[in-house]
């Protein structure tokens, strides 16, 4: 076999980290103007959700609907 047939460039995981690594940067570009982090965002992100999501099932307990 030879290195052509074996490199880490037929590595699935190579291009999984090549990937991950991009999508960093590109956060990282984003953000920066908004003075956050990812870790920062990832938080507020998380806490839309919750709190999307409770207001969603307190109207429904207001209304009296089934979701």
């Amino acid at each position: 076999m030879t290195r052509a047939e074996s490199g880490p460039l037929l590595a699935p995981g190579f291009w999984l980290q090549q990937a991950a690594l991009s999508w960093r940067a590109e956060l990282d570009t984003r953000l920066r103007p908004l003075g956050l982090t990812p870790t920062q965002f990832n938080v507020l992100a998380s806490v839309l959700t919750v709190t999307t999501a409770e207001a969603g099932v307190k109207k429904g307990l207001a209304t009296g609907s089934k979701s």
